[in-house]
């Protein structure tokens, strides 16, 4: 039977979303929208930095890992700013 490491990052990274997850339920969409994207940046970075065998959260190749988590980070982060997901704002009047 083969153990798996896991490492402090690796649990502040699934902290960090299942926190971004309960926002979005409890209090805000756009601000658990905003706390993910943060976090998939934060392991897009990361992944960029650090060398290959302290990191065990990689799914692909280095470029894969950053491109994707980065890529998906800036959406999900440009998406949690739209106006029509931030609650309270009506939607514009019919022309």
């Amino acid at each position: 039977m083969q153990t798996s490491r896991i490492n402090g990052m690796q649990r502040a990274a699934v902290l960090a979303v299942v926190v971004s997850v309960a926002v979005a339920v409890l209090v805000s969409v756009p601000l658990g929208a905003r706390i993910l994207a943060t976090v998939m940046l934060g392991l897009a970075f990361q992944r960029a930095v650090i060398r290959d065998r302290a990191v065990t959260f990689a799914v692909r190749g280095r470029v894969f890992d950053v491109l994707l988590l980065g890529g998906l980070g800036a959406v999900i982060g440009y998406l949690s700013f739209a106006p029509d997901l931030v609650a309270g704002v009506p939607p514009p009047p019919p022309a």
